[in-house]
Parts: C-alpha cells; structure tokens; sequence
C-alpha cells in the first residue's frame, strides 16, 4: 500500500519533503505545486531526488496550483494556466511522478442574499465547452507519458457542469483518472459519491482527511467512518494523508493504521 502526506506549507524543498515522509512511516509524498520550493525552475538538479526516492522505494505524486482554473473565460489567462500545467506535466515526468491531482476550479461568483451565483452558472455550455476543451488538451499533451492526470473533487463541483464533462470524456475512452476526497465529499454536497462510485475503476489517488465541523482534519477525531468508506475500494491506491502540518499528517497516518 502507497500512503503518503501532502507536503505544501512549512516545506523548504523536495528532497527534505521525502527524507520526512522516509524517516515517519509514509512511502509516499504528494507535493503540492502552489509552494515556490517545488517549482521546476527552482529544481533543475533532480539526480539527487531521484537516487533518494529509488534507494527507499518510494512514490511521488503532485498536486496542480490551485490557482489555475481550468474553467477562465480569459483567453489570455486560459493559455497561460495550461501553459504552466505543461511545464508541471514535463517536471512530473523527469521525476517519474505516479500521478498529477487537479482541479477543474471554477468561474468567480457573486454572493446573493440566499447563495453564491457563478459566472459559469449563466454560461453553462461555454463553461461545459471550455472544460472539455482544456481537459482534452492536457491529455493529449500528457499522451505518452506514464503520469496519470486525476481530476479531484474539490470545490464547486456539480453535477450539470463539472461531473457531465468528466463523464463524457471517460465514456470516450480517454486516459483521464480521478482523485477522491473522502473529506471532501462528506457532505455529498454534488452527489459525487455516486460519480465515483459509478467510477471506481478510474480513481487513482485518494486524499483522506476526517470532517468535524469542517473539512482537514487529523484522521480518527471526526464523523468519517474510514473502513468503511476504503472497504470498496483497490487497496492499491496511492493514499495521500491531507492534513497538516506534517506532524498532523504523521498523527493520522498513525490513526489511519489502528483503524485498518
């Protein structure tokens, strides 16, 4: 079994991020690529990575920055988000990185007096074509690479816009994978339980949290019943613990062994 913890705030560098993962029980880390240290221009000397991450075994995945939405009506913005998640597809296959977790993100909104109005709710089929449009071109950038491209349940993530578009571009077949959020998806918010459950054979990568009052927190000190919610699932998954700081991530990888 591949369990890592998502390495992002506190963290100085890539090989740093391993040792800790090494060194505390996780033979896996993902790094989120908000975070300056783990830009690929701030990487360009990989051997030692590599030769640390081969000599322990181990697994590295990425998180995509958060701050590119797939769904900008900005042209110029729109290019230049893909541009980047190129660059961060390139790094992720000299690292041999297992998978690449994204976000499909969303259009500004506007607070109502009852709910939050999305931009993209106004515009849904140019939002529907958009998404396709950008999810098609990094998989075909990504062709024939090993990495796996998973989009996450993160955020707005609704049925008529968001989980129409995955679903049609899995049906045709193309190599897009996904990543659950178990925390995430607590609530059920946009039934995507039922969207990966549908799914199951696609999911790649799991991001588990527990949920008390909200989301993030350390494993075993909240509602999420977590053997039941694995039990369905191919216990070769890579796990990512996303709680943090990192010692929170050590305390519910602990947690997460009592409860399996």
């Amino acid at each position: 079994m591949k369990i890592g913890y998502a390495a992002s705030v506190f963290e100085t560098n890539i090989l740093d991020s391993l040792k800790y993962a090494n060194d505390n029980g996780f033979n896996s880390v993902e790094l989120n690529m908000n975070m300056i240290c783990f830009f690929p221009e701030n990487n360009k000397d990989i051997k030692k990575i590599i030769e640390f991450k081969e000599a322990n075994n181990m697994t590295i995945s990425f998180h995509a920055p958060e701050d590119i939405s797939l769904i900008n009506f900005h042209k110029i913005i729109n290019d230049s988000g893909l541009k980047r998640l190129k660059e961060i597809i390139d790094f992720a296959n000299k690292l041999d990185v297992y998978s690449i977790t994204i976000h499909t993100g969303s259009t500004p909104y506007f607070t109502g007096i009852d709910k939050n109005y999305y931009v993209q709710e106004q515009y849904k089929e140019e939002a529907r074509l958009l998404l396709r449009k950008n999810i098609l071109e990094l998989i075909n950038y990504n062709k024939n690479n090993k990495v796996k491209l998973c989009i996450e349940n993160s955020g707005y993530f609704s049925e008529i816009i968001i989980q129409e578009v995955l679903q049609e571009i899995i049906n045709e077949g193309h190599e897009l994978y996904l990543t659950y959020d178990i925390g995430h998806a607590h609530l059920n918010k946009y039934n995507e339980k039922e969207f990966f459950k549908k799914n199951i054979s696609k999911i790649k990568t799991l991001h588990l949290h527990d949920y008390k009052d909200k989301d993030h927190k350390i494993i075993g000190t909240g509602y999420i019943d977590f053997r039941e919610e694995l039990e369905s699932l191919d216990k070769d998954l890579l796990y990512i613990i996303e709680v943090r700081p990192k010692e929170a991530a050590k305390e519910s990888l602990d947690n997460l062994k009592k409860i399996l």
